[in-house]
């Protein structure tokens, strides 16, 4: 048997040569005619040559296609075993987190053509989790990916280990953020690990080392690049990509998505989101292979609590207290089908929180005394303080935390109070603290001067900080700066910080379960609650977060139940919001040489198309939440006749509140029942209508826009685009029509001409204000008699007509057209830019909170550099003048604080790029 055994083996050994020899002559053989690509393709790719051979001998092994390109087989094909990879991925692990990891990666790469999975694992710092290297294994596929995983889970590495693949291969990504804070956040994070060089930030006017392998920027401006014809990038991440559900901004997501060149690979981070296989779907159908990884799982477990005045404590919200979405028992009970009925009974409510529930809730029959019913009032539970829920959490070592707060006001009080009545820093900590607060103050003097920050950087001294809008930027930033050193330990903070800076906490503090919206007071979402509760737990710091929810000061005794039932719902499901605008239409117009046709294949590419075209809209949607509200309706009239029937036993009226409750918790937790209350009524209007309609929404308000555009000639009859048109798909921004055929009025003309700069910035605000709308504000300076003229002037002449136009045409602001001309605050901003007047001074003239003035004129700031960085060829000659005198306003209103020099300071070299604003204000 030995010796058979030796005698097969050869046999194979001599089959397998002979197929080798085979496999070379038919290479060898090979028509001419495909020699040169082998060529082109190292020059395109800069591979190795090693590397090359190894792709097209796997390719011809899978294929059995001898007609390849040309290959030196006389070279050896290299591989590379687990043996050689072991010194590469250990020198990977030693430099990992950091810009030596990935160079190690990449000379690797270099020198063998492909890596394994662990060497790009191996740059990070920890362990990655599964579905982080399945995102990876995609991209190398070839394919997009759509990453869904909860807030805190770490979904952002999957966005990174594309950077290092892009890195490691020398191409292009792309990383795009919904907010500009967040973006010079991960901005600062890349460099970090990365390395600078290879790292910039774009921010529209301006960036720093914009041409880099990798380059982070806001999704606006992304989209603002694909209608400019700009280089086509390996990939594009998408931080935060739920945001496609905002009514207001949704759009660019889409335009991102359906604009991107097939060839450019989309990396989609998105928070947990119900119907991941729709936009994967639709994401494959407009853009090419796409693959959805979802996790639910958190490296950091939550818990979950509930505070409660009338019990002087904090307990667990549920029955159990580590159950709840997130927590340790979650995944187990998802995976283990026998355990859902007993993790039903573990998710109910604790019953402390029942019985303080039932008591002050219990029904007050008629004839009952005073004294009855002041017993009652007396049992309704309190809310705690904040500062008590602070205290504990000092005491349990639960600290920092984030306090969620759903107002400005709120947050500045709230802190105040807490830092009056406790020191969270330690004697080490409050030294370290204000020794950074001082260097800060060194570098940010125009606004460490201010009388209005002086009481915040005390509570800063204490370990506490409010964190909102309305703040300046500068303060933020070093808010943000102590809370990552652990020097903030308490953050009252507006839901905004939930989706856009990565500041994680030990401890999520929700203070209200309602918030005030468009439509009144509202209970918060599930996805907006989760997204809160997900900051919670540290990765490599805390065993788990404690998500801990304050029962509310007005009508919170339900509280409990509410949170309970927004955390058990399901999330809603993304839906589209896309919008064309005037300026899409000119841009796509003026793209593909007036062909509507071309227009339409791609407007009918949004993902609200897909969703009607595929029946996703069904009637029985409707009819299931129609039916869920009479059934709630009916139970609400029986339970109402028979409280007030005196004969009504107890039991009877206790089963039916219990059937009330159900009805309630059932209709809550219908998809339609998770949408705003004006977007409800949206759904059930239309729904029916956009099912049966063979033509796509969108595309019909595309039309309509053309329509408005052809009556103000900015575009012909053939739909080209003139020179208005033009004018139009350069300007970025709302108002895009209505700014462009402004400019172009003599009105502004005037202004520009024999006005001042201040007084053209007056002008310019009145396009981005939103001061007049506000009931209440105030602003003690007042436009001049020009500005206020021309503003007149452009109502008549301009806006009316214009709005007319649009309301014949069926449009409005629902389809995302806001038509602003606004000079409320026309007077601050000439003021402003006059430089007559301090930071303080201006403040104090106006209701207005710092952060709203630093946006109103950051805006007027956009408005000034969108006119001055004009093309000359698409104004009129006679209107030149505008560019300069705008290019003048812009250099006297970009100063602190309002142009942020601590950013300046941390991230751009005294070398570095310089704007073209820089460059003219030296020249001045």
């Amino acid at each position: 048997m030995r010796f058979l055994s030796m005698a097969l083996l050869c046999m194979a050994a001599r089959c397998t040569n002979a197929l080798r020899g085979a496999a070379v002559r038919n290479l060898r053989g090979v028509t001419r005619a495909h020699g040169g690509r082998l060529t082109a393709a190292l020059q395109k790719n800069r591979a190795s040559l090693a590397a090359l051979q190894h792709r097209w001998t796997t390719h011809l092994a899978a294929t059995g296609d001898a007609a390849v390109d040309a290959i030196d087989t006389d070279a050896a094909i290299q591989t590379v075993n687990d043996a050689q990879w072991a010194p590469i991925l250990q020198e990977i692990r030693g430099k990992a987190g950091g810009p030596g990891a990935v160079a190690a990666l990449r000379r690797a790469v270099d020198k063998y053509g492909e890596a394994p999975d662990a060497a790009y694992a191996s740059c990070f710092p920890f362990e990655l989790d599964e579905y982080q290297i399945e995102a990876l294994r995609h991209l190398r596929n070839d394919s997009n990916v759509i990453v869904s995983a909860p807030t805190g889970s770490g979904k952002t590495v999957a966005g990174e280990l594309a950077i290092a693949y892009a890195l490691a291969q020398d191409k292009r990504v792309l990383y795009t953020t919904p907010l500009k804070a967040l973006s010079n956040q991960k901005f600062e994070d890349f460099c970090r690990f990365f390395g600078s060089e290879n790292v910039g930030l774009s921010t529209g006017d301006s960036g720093v080392r914009r041409d880099a392998p990798v380059v982070v920027m806001t999704t606006e401006i992304y989209r603002n690049m694909l209608y400019e014809d700009a280089p086509t990038p390996f990939a594009v991440v998408f931080d935060e990509f739920h945001y496609m559900n905002d009514p207001s901004r949704g759009t660019v997501w889409e335009e991102s998505v359906i604009s991107s060149s097939v060839e450019t690979k989309l990396v989609a981070l998105s928070a947990t989101v119900s119907n991941d296989e729709q936009l994967k779907g639709w994401m494959r159908k407009v853009h090419g292979p796409t693959e959805v990884v979802s996790s639910s799982f958190r490296p950091v477990p939550l818990r979950y609590e509930f505070a409660c005045g009338v019990l002087r404590d904090v307990v667990p919200l549920f029955r159990a207290a580590d159950v709840g979405p997130g927590s340790p028992r979650e995944a187990d009970d998802v995976k283990n089908g026998g355990a859902r009925q007993r993790a039903k009974k573990r998710l109910r409510l604790n019953p402390l929180l029942e019985q303080v529930m039932d008591r002050s809730e219990a029904p007050r029959r008629r004839g009952r005394g005073k004294k009855s019913n002041d017993r009652a009032r007396d049992r309704t539970p309190t809310a705690m303080r904040c500062a008590d829920v602070a205290r504990d959490l000092q005491r349990r070592d639960l600290l920092p935390a984030i306090f969620f707060v759903f107002s400005r006001r709120g947050c500045e009080e709230e802190a105040k109070r807490v830092g009056s009545s406790l020191q969270l820093l330690t004697r080490d900590e409050e030294v370290e603290a204000r020794q950074i607060i001082q260097n800060w103050a060194l570098d940010n003097e125009a606004v460490a001067s201010l009388d209005s920050e002086n009481e915040r950087i005390q509570l800063l001294t204490r370990g506490v900080a409010a964190h909102h809008a309305g703040l300046l930027p500068q303060y933020k930033t070093l808010v943000e700066d102590l809370f990552k050193k652990g020097l903030v330990k308490a953050c009252f903070a507006t839901e905004t910080l939930a989706a856009g800076v990565n500041l994680p906490a030990r401890t999520t503090i929700i203070t209200s379960l309602r918030k005030r919206g468009d439509d009144g007071i509202k209970p918060l979402t599930t996805a907006g609650l989760l997204q809160m509760a997900g900051r919670a737990g540290r990765r490599g710091k805390d065993k788990a977060g404690t998500v801990l929810v304050m029962r509310g000061h007005r009508g919170g005794s339900n509280d409990a139940d509410l949170a309970r039932r927004i955390l058990l719902a399901k999330v809603a499901p993304i839906s589209s919001h896309f919008a064309p605008s005037y300026g899409m239409a000119c841009a796509l117009l003026r793209r593909h040489s007036g062909s509507l046709e071309r227009c339409q294949r791609l407007v009918e590419r949004s993902f609200g198309s897909y969703l009607a075209k595929r029946g996703v809209t069904k009637e029985s949607d409707v009819d299931t939440y129609l039916k869920l509200v009479n059934e709630a309706q009916v139970r609400a009239d029986v339970y109402e006749k028979l409280f007030d029937d005196p004969a009504t036993s107890v039991d009877v009226l206790a089963r039916e509140k219990a059937s009330l409750r159900e009805a309630q918790r059932d209709l809550l937790a219908s998809p339609i029942a998770q949408l705003p209350q004006e977007q409800q009524r949206q759904v059930l209007e239309t729904r029916r209508e956009r099912k049966e309609s063979r033509e796509s929404p969108d595309w019909r308000s595309f039309v309509a826009i053309t329509g408005v555009l052809k009556q103000f000639d900015a575009i012909d009859g053939d739909n080209t685009v003139t020179q208005l048109g033009a004018l139009v798909a350069s300007i970025k921004g709302d108002n895009e029509l209505l700014l462009a055929l402004a400019l172009l009025d003599e009105a502004t003309l005037e202004v520009a001409t024999q006005g001042s700069p201040d007084e053209f910035a007056a002008l310019c605000s009145a396009f981005v204000s939103e001061v007049g709308s506000r009931p209440g504000a105030f602003v003690d300076y007042g436009p001049t008699p020009r500005v206020r003229s021309a503003v007149d002037e452009l109502w008549r002449c301009v806006l009316q007509p214009l709005a007319e136009a649009q309301s014949d045409a069926g449009l409005g602001p629902e389809d995302g057209l806001h038509l602003r001309l606004d000079d409320s605050a026309a007077g601050l901003v000439e003021a402003w830019a006059s430089g007559a007047v301090s930071w303080e001074q201006l403040s104090e003239s106006t209701s207005l909170d710092h952060g709203d003035l630093i946006r109103l004129l950051r805006r007027t700031l956009d408005v000034l550099r969108t006119t001055a960085g004009l093309d000359a060829s698409i104004l009129p000659e006679a209107f030149a003048p505008i560019r300069d005198v705008a290019r003048r306003a812009a250099v006297a209103i970009d100063r602190p604080p309002v142009h942020d020099t601590t950013y300046d300071a941390i991230f751009v070299p005294d070398d570095e790029y310089l704007s073209e604003d820089d460059d003219d204000d030296e020249s001045d």
